[in-house]
């Protein structure tokens, strides 16, 4: 017979509970410095897989506290985003040309997601006094953990590399494993999150926004549109025109890592534009997602035309995504003649429509059409690629290609 006295007493709660917070906090280490690489240049940002793997290692200990995790992070990504905060942790997407992934029927992917996860948090926390509310959130979890990995399979097919959608999905897939074991059973968990990726599947297409068509290649422009045109390539290049390198910037105004390092970088190519070695030529990328996009495109090159290209990219750069056209007409009047600026985009349309289909071929011929800014430095003798640089990359290194020989 078995002495009662004899036997292990169970685990207690309070025993396992530095172990609980221990692993919540790894997680949170783990998705904080994730988001904090988000300030470093491309090649030296954590791997897209990092945070998961990391998050899916440290879930073996199955910590019930984890769960908490993601409605916390998600929160103070959506008080950050509110506060006009979010350049600490920005969402790349648009800027790789996959804004439309950001928003479902027209609802930013963030206020849904939330609200989903704190929900789970919610009934988790309170499964043992409604255990009918936990098993609801258990299933609830599932499915978000299948809408994370459809979209973590999605942004790997695309080639996409988002610190924010990284981190918070990594947070999902780990508040998830560390229920494994947990309700419900195996085939609910399996079928929550396959109808939650077969629906997001339904949501989105699996391929890059298609680029905007361009106009059939026109005949040579009148004496007229060739005024006009010198007037708009003379507004958005700067440097010598026989300068030996050329570099060729490309842009999105609604872009905010182009806004952000703008600034930075004609200040590291100011040296060589000074001397004499490099001529600058300023692109203009337009998304086919957003129909605002061609617009600011056109009122660059009027802007260019008037001698305001530099004024515009100033105060345009980084205009919001979606935006309405009334609304880019308020912040265009802000900064300089709004009715002028369409005047002329109105009078040399064909010629301004011209030049932004050129740059969209261009920027195709250079491979440069879709992560942006991009930055490609050739030499003008050959039009061969020298070197090239895209997304977020130190405007320092930009500066020492320039001075090497």
């Amino acid at each position: 017979m078995n002495d009662p006295a004899s036997s292990p007493a169970p685990p207690s709660a309070s025993a396992s509970r530095p172990r609980d917070w221990l692993l919540a906090t790894l997680v949170v280490l783990v998705v904080v410095l994730h988001a904090l690489s988000a300030h470093l240049p491309s090649p030296y940002r954590v791997s897209l897989w990092t945070p998961v793997f990391t998050a899916w290692m440290l879930s073996v200990l199955r910590n019930p506290a984890v769960p908490v995790v993601a409605p916390v992070l998600l929160a103070l990504a959506a008080i950050a985003a509110g506060l006009g905060l979010a350049g600490w942790w920005p969402c790349d997407l648009r800027c790789q040309g996959a804004g439309g992934y950001q928003r479902i029927a027209g609802i930013p992917v963030l206020l849904p997601g939330a609200l989903l996860y704190a929900g789970c948090a919610l009934g988790l926390a309170g499964a043992s006094r409604w255990p009918r509310l936990g098993r609801a959130a258990g299933v609830a979890l599932w499915a978000a953990a299948g809408a994370s990995g459809y979209f973590l399979w999605l942004s790997a097919q695309l080639k996409l590399d988002c610190p924010l959608c990284a981190s918070v999905h990594a947070a999902v897939l780990a508040a998830t494993a560390s229920r494994l074991m947990s309700p419900p059973r195996w085939l609910v968990k399996v079928a929550a999150a396959t109808v939650a990726a077969a629906l997001l599947a339904a949501v989105y297409t699996l391929r890059p926004v298609p680029p905007p068509p361009l106009s059939p290649a026109s005949t040579l422009p009148s004496a007229i549109d060739q005024g006009a045109t010198d007037r708009a390539e003379h507004g958005r290049r700067h440097g010598r025109r026989d300068a030996p390198l050329v570099a060729e910037l490309a842009i999105d105004l609604q872009c905010a890592e182009c806004a952000r390092q703008h600034r930075d970088l004609l200040a590291a190519l100011a040296p060589a534009l000074a001397a004499g070695r490099v001529e600058l030529v300023i692109r203009h990328l337009v998304r086919g997602q957003d129909s605002s996009s061609a617009q600011l495109a056109q009122w660059a090159f009027a802007a260019a035309a008037a001698g305001n290209h530099a004024i515009f990219l100033a105060g345009m750069l980084g205009s919001r995504e979606n935006a309405t056209i009334a609304e880019l007409r308020q912040r265009l009047d802000e900064l300089l003649d709004g009715a002028a600026i369409e005047r002329g985009a109105h009078a040399d349309a064909a010629v301004i429509r011209r030049l932004v289909d050129a740059d969209q071929r261009r920027l195709r011929a250079l491979d440069a059409d879709r992560t942006t800014p991009a930055l490609v430095l050739l030499e003008r003798a050959t039009d061969s690629v020298r070197q090239r640089w895209q997304g977020r990359f130190p405007a320092a290194a930009v500066a020492a290609a320039l001075e090497a020989p």
